[in-house]
């Protein structure tokens, strides 16, 4: 990204009275979509085998804190959706799953 006020000097910023031309932004690209990285994958691998052995155990703390973590990491994925209803499925996902984890921990501890 090319920022207006470091790319042609302080003559193409300002007319000739020393204004600045215009009080606009520059046009930002276009937000690209966020890839899912090699360390992400391996905590959603670890998480699920977790949650299988939750399920093999039936541990419900295990499980909660489990499928917690792998709500809160798919909810990247909601950037699909859309601008808006991505941001807003993604922020519903991951205070689900902060709710969730810390429903987890009460339950733990009963």
């Amino acid at each position: 990204m090319r920022y207006r006020w470091f790319a042609d000097g302080e003559n193409d910023r300002l007319d000739e009275f020393g204004l600045p031309k215009t009080r606009t932004p520059e046009i930002s690209e276009e937000p690209s979509i966020k890839k899912i990285s090699r360390a992400e994958r391996s905590g959603m691998l670890i998480s699920a085998v977790v949650f299988a052995y939750g399920v093999m155990t039936r541990d419900v703390p295990i499980i909660y804190v489990s499928v917690a973590f792998l709500i809160y990491e798919l909810s990247a994925l909601t950037q699909l959706l859309g601008e808006k209803s991505g941001r807003f499925w993604g922020n519903l996902l991951r205070s689900f799953s902060i709710a969730l984890f810390f429903g987890a921990i009460v339950l733990m501890f009963l």
